[in-house]
């Protein structure tokens, strides 16, 4: 296993952000995405199952892969915490493979706009804008850029089937699951804070110091728990920007197929 994994260590020179390489695999990628997802739009609610179990699985191997590959190739000596997979990005990992268990409902409509809002604008942003993608490895940073493609996906592939609910109460929802995971997060970190050395910060709410980009420059002037208040807020708005507009589209499979 160890050298399997060794060999897959493939070294490149971390790409800039925004230069040809990340431009064109983030357009090319949009672009699948979004005509994957629209195609997919009106396949039965059993493929639809199917392909979320399925989605969900991918991850989970990808992840599985990602962190035999933070030691057996980068040969850390002790577990890096900040990569313990429970950020925001990592989520639709726990709720693709259940989703089609879950039976309709309250619950269920929430996790789809979930999905459809905060787990798309997480995705979209860091693959647009998110330089710590761009890694020293070719495995590592195709990984990282197409799990976030996967979770744009996911995103267009609800508003094009109708999923996200255009009432604002819906959103309301997902703002609710969001929080409940973060409230989670902190307790994780807060649950590991000896054994991580105070590294472990999963979905950035501390209390481990900021790691974000300009918000490390801001917890500078207000402290942490003030950042972690603006940070999450920040993130709430830019969603509720997106669920506005996957949320609009007239769907032909709206609410009754939830």
């Amino acid at each position: 296993m160890m050298e399997l994994i060794k060999s897959t260590a493939w070294k490149m020179s971390p790409p800039p952000l925004f230069g040809a390489f990340h431009l064109s695999y983030t357009l090319i990628g949009l672009a699948v995405c979004f005509g994957v997802a629209y195609l997919s739009k009106s396949q039965s609610e059993r493929s639809e199952k199917i392909m979320f179990f399925a989605i969900g699985l991918c991850l989970v191997i990808s992840e599985v892969y990602k962190q035999f590959f933070w030691f057996y190739a980068i040969g850390y000596d002790e577990y890096p915490w900040i990569r313990l997979p429970f950020h925001l990005c990592s989520i639709p990992m726990y709720l693709l493979p259940i989703l089609p268990f879950i039976k309709g409902g309250r619950v269920k409509t929430a996790l789809y706009d979930f999905l459809g809002t905060y787990c798309f604008a997480g995705g979209f942003i860091s693959v647009v804008a998110d330089g710590g993608l761009l890694r020293e490895y070719w495995t590592m940073t195709i990984h990282f850029l197409t799990w976030h493609l996967v979770l744009v996906f996911i995103g267009l592939y609800m508003s094009f089937r109708g999923k996200i609910s255009r009432g604002f109460n819906g959103f309301a929802g997902a703002t609710v699951v969001y929080y409940i995971f973060a409230a989670v997060a902190f307790c994780l970190n807060c649950a590991l804070w000896n054994v991580s050395n105070g590294t472990c910060d999963m979905f950035f709410v501390g209390p481990a110091p900021m790691e974000v980009v300009i918000y490390r420059d801001i917890e500078k002037m207000t402290g942490r728990p003030i950042v972690t208040l603006i940070y999450l807020l920040t993130l709430t708005l830019v969603s509720l920007i997106f669920w506005f507009l996957l949320s609009r589209r007239n769907g032909k499979y709206p609410q009754q197929m939830k």
